[in-house]
């Protein structure tokens, strides 16, 4: 299967993601799962375009790592392997929760996205979702 990539614009996210990245139990596990440790934060998308929702929508569930809830404090996330703006290798993160919107995209990197690939709030985001097993590590 070819990979996935769709588009979202930047927006603020809502500031929990910072302490939920820092917590030492999901630092080792990203770590375990994902190969890097994450900067304390994620890069939110708000996908616009019907074609990119249901691009992102079409990544197969088989992709995803599971990330288990950490004694029932916090939701368990599914982890989809990405690079981000055609450079930076990264991981959407999906909260494992019913109410979480189609139309929104977490992704966690070992750097600083923002700041590493230049971008400001409004700016039109490139993911790529790796659908095979070659994924690149950070």
């Amino acid at each position: 299967m070819a990979d996935i990539t769709f588009s979202g614009i930047l927006v603020v996210g809502k500031g929990e993601a910072a302490s939920f990245v820092a917590e030492p139990w999901a630092k080792n596990a990203f770590k375990e799962l994902v190969f890097f440790d994450p900067w304390p934060g994620t890069l939110n998308l708000q996908l616009t375009e019907s074609k990119d929702i249901v691009a992102w929508e079409s990544v197969p569930a088989s992709v995803a790592m599971e990330m288990a809830a950490h004694d029932g404090s916090e939701c368990a996330v599914k982890l989809f392997p990405a690079v981000v703006g055609l450079k930076q290798v990264g991981t959407i993160v999906l909260p494992k929760v019913a109410d979480y919107p189609s139309d929104k995209v977490e992704i966690i990197a070992p750097v600083n996205l923002r700041d590493s690939l230049e971008l400001k709030d409004g700016d039109l985001v490139e993911v790529t979702v790796f659908t095979s097993s070659d994924t690149p590590e950070a």
